[in-house]
């Protein structure tokens, strides 16, 4: 992100967590997803960008169902399911495209990320929310690298599939998902923007704006981003 300082690197307690290597998420992906297909064309030999903490390996949503919060829906399901994980889904039953939606910059980058590869996977390379924000603006926020982009639930949802010590205790840093934006009312105003954090022993997912990020119990969140390269 271009404004560092906000950033205050080290300031935040984790679960023992770090990307897996490509292998292990796609042979995890593989078992939840069987029906999907995957096709190595080395994608992953690009290098790293600068800010990225690793590749991560997301299905495409639309392999997976016909419509952005029936896909979501689903991978919330494995995670009750596969991973025995508690979830508190604040907006239950409100996820449809007239409540939830990716932002414009999320759209775009998705657009060539899917042109560039084949197959049902896609290799993003991002940072899963670990560099803690204390409070700036949302413009502020909202001001990434020319080549980066906020993620949204969906890929947020399937990073912690993949890695799921990344949400384990309280102290973990929350995450918010800037690439998507949501209606509270289902009226066209999307004022909030989801919102990871684990608490009373359950991964709690929610929509926030930003006066609630300010008024949180905890000083800083994080954001989770990939990159086009």
């Amino acid at each position: 992100m271009k404004n560092e300082k906000f950033i205050k690197e080290g300031s935040s307690s984790f679960s023992v967590y770090e990307p897996k290597i490509i292998r292990d998420q796609i042979n995890c992906l593989c078992k939840l997803f069987p029906e999907l297909v995957f096709i190595n064309k080395k994608f992953v030999d690009k290098k790293l960008p600068q800010d990225a903490e690793g590749w991560f390996v997301v299905p495409r949503w639309r392999s997976i169902a016909s419509t952005y919060d029936k896909a979501i829906e689903k991978v919330f399901d494995l995670m009750r399911t596969m991973q025995n994980r508690r979830l508190n889904i604040v907006y239950a039953g409100q996820m449809e495209s007239q409540y939830l939606k990716p932002r414009q910059g999320h759209v775009k980058a998705s657009k060539v990320l899917e042109k560039n590869q084949n197959g049902d996977f896609l290799f993003i390379p991002a940072q899963f929310g670990v560099k803690p924000i204390s409070y700036p603006s949302e413009d502020e926020l909202m001001n990434l690298n020319v080549n980066e982009f906020g993620l949204g639930i969906f890929e947020v949802s399937i990073m912690i599939l993949t890695h799921p010590e990344r949400f384990l205790h309280e102290d973990n840093l929350p995450v918010w998902c800037i690439g998507d934006e949501y209606s509270k009312l289902g009226n066209g105003e999307f004022l909030l923007t989801p919102f990871f954090r684990f608490k009373h022993k359950q991964l709690e997912i929610n929509m926030w704006t930003m006066d609630d990020i300010y008024q949180a119990p905890f000083s800083e969140v994080g954001i989770a981003t990939g990159f086009i390269v």
